[in-house]
């Protein structure tokens, strides 16, 4: 699993402890992967009791969810910039 293998698992989602994206630290010692829900019902309660972090993009207006493709566009541009800055 992905566990065993020490992969740092982030889930996608807005919950009452998760993270904004962007104040995410980015741990770059272990492979990480990103987890999404389907745009209906997101990530599972019982997936989320298994992640290391869960974060979310903030949002402004009276919007609580939006695309997959769009989320995981940015979810990972934001990931991929703070794993090349934090080589730096």
């Amino acid at each position: 699993t992905l566990k065993q293998n020490n992969t740092y698992l982030i889930a996608l989602e807005i919950t009452e402890t998760s993270i904004e994206l962007n104040k995410f630290q980015l741990s770059t010692n272990q492979p990480l992967a990103l987890i999404l829900g389907d745009e209906q019902f997101g990530v599972s309660e019982s997936i989320l009791n298994q992640m290391d972090t869960t974060v979310h993009i903030n949002m402004y207006g009276n919007n609580s969810s939006m695309n997959v493709v769009q989320a995981s566009s940015i979810a990972l541009n934001t990931i991929i910039n703070k794993f090349y800055t934090s080589k730096k």
